[in-house]
């Protein structure tokens, strides 16, 4: 039973309390739990059907029998008219379970996205976060300890299955004693049923939980070598954690609406950063004069007001810091700290590359606000109004005038 990973995985995600989360992040500390200790506790981590195998309705002594040999250390839980059948010897194999962000989860569809572009799409729903911690809400999680706060771990699939299992076989663990797959989805009240492969029922759970799309790393524990391993309470570390394979956030109480951007994942943090001013560095501000110039900042488009609004309130806090600054609008040349920088040329191909895009998706009014803002800051790179013959043409043919 099980499934192959998604081809398009592009983010796992760890919903757990701070003090475990930071411990993966400073020591690669990851505990592989026993799927026998996953007991229903009033959240979504646990099911008292983990590990089932096989199943029967009524009672047939020798199906029965045939059942219990596919596997060593069975036992049964009867559900009404049902049998279901566990192996004790599997349900004590360790494993460690993410959410998988892939096509599978999330209805993907292309969307216009804050950099004019489109891009593919979708929705990680807020119930995997709350029910996880289903009391926590917004309005108490700051009454926690800091330790016991929900967080979450963000971690890039390919980079993160690399080094683990790099590090569990340098740790004597063999290649086939790692298992890694999605779970598949099945209610088992329906129908009857059996996996013919141990330890394929470990990839199977009841169509209740689907909405966690877990993907889950199993480790085959029959060798007394590997039980070892895992005999601090199914702890192993695996060092510090770069953040180029994983961050910590701080859990979400809303849907994440994220973008697929070439093989970058975007998306929102939980919580907005704040930083004092005197804190960042030059290079943000001037950052912000060239978004602010290109129309890319998040609250993109804007009007050629805010865009004006946005370029002299970032000109006054560059000259708290240089006095002697200038800005000739009409060259977009910034000098500051004796430095002359050129803000002009790239951000004014971005307005033209906005421009065609608004062509192109037949937009003509938000193509003639493109026109306005190339026509206002960049006077010195004007090309000329045949390259906007497509604005005109559509002007003559509606019977109104250009801006």
């Amino acid at each position: 039973m099980g499934k192959e990973m998604p081809k398009k995985t592009h983010l796992f995600i760890k919903c757990l309390e701070y003090q475990y989360a930071k411990a993966f992040i400073d020591e690669g500390a990851i505990r592989f739990a026993m799927p026998s200790e996953w007991k229903p506790d009033g959240t979504s981590r646990g099911d008292n059907l983990e590990g089932v195998y096989a199943s029967q309705r009524g009672f047939d002594p020798v199906l029965d029998g045939l059942l219990k040999a596919l596997r060593k250390d069975v036992v049964t839980e009867k559900d009404g008219d049902l049998t279901f059948y566990k192996s004790k010897e599997v349900t004590s194999y360790r494993a460690y379970c993410m959410y998988g962000v892939n096509d599978t989860c999330v209805h993907m569809q292309t969307q216009r996205s804050q950099d004019h572009r489109y891009h593919e799409g979708g929705v990680v729903k807020k119930e995997y976060f709350r029910n996880l911690f289903p009391d926590v809400t917004p309005e108490n999680v700051e009454k926690l300890d800091e330790k016991n706060k929900p967080a979450a771990l963000f971690i890039k699939p390919d980079d993160f299955i690399k080094l683990l299992t790099t590090k569990l076989m340098e740790m004597g663990v063999r290649k086939e004693e790692i298992i890694i797959g999605p779970i598949a989805y099945m209610d088992y009240f329906q129908d009857a049923f059996h996996v013919n492969r141990k330890p394929m029922e470990l990839f199977c759970k009841h169509v209740k939980f689907e909405e966690q799309n877990e993907i889950r790393i199993v480790i085959d524990t029959r060798r007394e070598e590997v039980r070892k391993l895992f005999e601090n309470n199914g702890i192993i570390k695996l060092g510090p954690i770069d953040e180029k394979i994983a961050t910590l956030q701080e859990t979400y109480f809303e849907d994440i609406e994220f973008e697929i951007r070439g093989n970058k994942m975007y998306y929102p943090l939980a919580k907005p950063k704040h930083y004092k001013l005197d804190e960042l560095g030059d290079d943000y501000f001037i950052s912000v004069v060239f978004q602010a110039l290109s129309d890319e900042l998040p609250d993109a488009p804007m009007t050629v007001e805010e865009i004006e609004k946005w370029i002299n309130d970032i000109l006054g806090v560059l000259r708290k810091r240089d006095p002697e600054l200038t800005y000739d609008w009409s060259t977009n040349i910034l000098t500051f700290k004796g430095e002359k920088i050129d803000v002009g040329a790239k951000s004014g191909v971005k307005v033209l590359e906005h421009y065609l895009e608004y062509v192109l998706s037949g937009d003509m009014k938000a193509a003639g606000e493109s026109y306005k803002k190339f026509k206002r800051f960049f006077p010195s790179r004007y090309v000329g109004d045949q390259y906007f013959k497509a604005y005109f043409d559509w002007c003559e043919r509606e019977g109104i005038e250009p801006e």
